[in-house]
């Protein structure tokens, strides 16, 4: 856990010990820690998203109660008049951001190989059951929902917490904004909820059927599932990128949604009429 480099004017703030805690991961993220994790819950057929898995490691780490303390030892009591123990949540909260990430991009490739060994062996394990994959649609929902309010509040922020705060040159906004609060996912259920009476009763899951058949899949993994609630959220939006952008056309009514942070910590939503909803065809009255 490497100590944060600063220009000695600039004040600490929590935040900036979110980004380091981001860059720290970014720098020294080993894939062996959680490979093993995943391997064993594959064999054991257990399902955790990639947020589960990281929490859930994190909570073995501080288990002992060193981890913190080798942490705050190592900065060498350098908080000025911030709370320390803050300043080490600030920092886990953004190695644990960056974490899931990674995790994802390693569950991405491991569901890619048995997908490959299931097409060389049909009598290969089948993917995660429909209410596995409905969590991480869920996940996806709520990260673009958080994520596009905090970057829209920091936008709006002065100058000097812009560059403290917003995204830097190459930096994704998915990476800089912090965990998401629990509201993140308040807004997601009502998002989804909207997506059922825009679409005759379809669960967001039944709409990743209709995806899954467009594209030509008979199974889709955790992060498949991830991506498509992502961009349902993004088009709900009306952000102007598109499932279908990268995907085939299936049909599907697009409710309207706002959503928008005051603090920075927290996402409050605005569901706009679904009298009309945006349309990207027409869609069947009945399932």
């Amino acid at each position: 856990m490497s100590r944060r480099a600063r220009n000695p004017s600039q004040p600490l703030t929590l935040g900036l010990f979110e980004r380091t805690g981001r860059q720290d991961c970014g720098n020294a993220f080993d894939a062996n820690d959680f490979n093993e994790v995943i391997r064993k819950d594959r064999k054991a057929g257990k399902i955790r998203t990639a947020r589960q898995i990281v929490d859930d490691t994190w909570k073995e780490w501080e288990a002992g109660g060193e981890f913190e303390q080798q942490w705050l030892e190592q900065q060498s009591g350098d908080f000025e008049s911030l709370d320390p123990h803050a300043c080490f949540e600030a920092w886990a909260q953004g190695w644990r951001a960056c974490a899931v990430r990674q995790v994802q991009d390693l569950l991405y490739e491991m569901e890619e190989r048995e997908r490959e060994e299931r097409e060389d062996n049909p009598m290969h394990r089948k993917n995660p059951h429909a209410h596995e994959l409905e969590s991480e649609i869920t996940e996806g929902i709520a990260r673009a929902l958080w994520v596009t309010a905090y970057a829209d509040w920091v936008r709006n922020l002065p100058a000097a917490q812009k560059r403290e705060l917003g995204a830097g040159p190459g930096e994704d906004w998915t990476d800089v904004a912090p965990e998401n609060p629990r509201t993140a996912y308040d807004a997601a259920a009502q998002l989804e909820r909207l997506f059922a009476q825009a679409n005759a009763g379809a669960a967001m899951v039944d709409l990743l059927a209709d995806a899954m058949e467009a594209d030509g899949k008979k199974s889709a993994g955790f992060a498949y599932a991830h991506r498509f609630g992502h961009y349902m959220a993004m088009q709900a939006l009306d952000h102007g990128v598109s499932w279908f952008d990268d995907h085939a056309q299936f049909a599907v009514n697009f409710p309207g949604f706002e959503a928008m942070t005051g603090d920075g910590e927290s996402v409050d939503w605005s569901p706009m009429s679904i009298a009309n909803p945006r349309s990207s065809s027409r869609r069947k009255t009945g399932r």
